[in-house]
């Protein structure tokens, strides 16, 4: 999971597990919301994303493996192919070794995330906490101050992703 409920107990100042189930799905949520709004995802797994041919191609998750990708699209004749003539900057971009085939999409598929949760970025557990307390205090609607607080404490790690 990347953060546990143990931290999220204590960033609450919780004692005992009577709330762990609320917790647990407001962790949950938190993750989501936190892997969404920065593309980085907190624990390693595969991961499949849709995608447009063209100059514009990046790698959705971070951070990610370059060597697992694998890029599939289907020819003309509807026969699913595999394109291995490409190079992966370090943004993320993908860059074709002569040209893109003549398919309009493509599937990408890699793996990406944090093999090792002490390798997590602080600011990431601190915003799975705060999204915690705040769902928490409210047990309902965050409130637009909540969302702004949440958005500053990921600071440059916001960039929401278009899933």
């Amino acid at each position: 999971m990347g953060v546990t409920i143990d931290q999220v107990r204590s960033f609450l100042r919780y004692d005992g597990a009577d709330e762990d189930e609320a917790l647990t799905i407001m962790l949950g949520a938190a993750i989501a919301w936190v892997e969404r709004g920065t593309g980085i995802l907190m624990t390693s797994r595969e991961v499949t994303q849709e995608t447009m041919f063209g100059p514009a191609m990046s790698l959705q998750w971070g951070p990610y493996k370059a060597e697992t990708l694998k890029v599939q699209y289907l020819d003309a004749s509807l026969a699913a192919q595999q394109f291995t003539h490409f190079v992966v900057q370090p943004s993320g971009r993908l860059l074709p070794a002569s040209g893109w085939p003549s398919a309009r999409s493509a599937t990408l598929t890699y793996t990406a995330g944090h093999e090792d949760p002490a390798a997590l970025p602080m600011p990431l557990i601190h915003a799975v906490c705060v999204y915690c307390s705040l769902a928490d205090q409210s047990r309902g609607e965050i409130s637009a101050a909540g969302w702004e607080t949440l958005r500053n404490v990921l600071g440059d790690y916001w960039r929401p992703v278009i899933a």
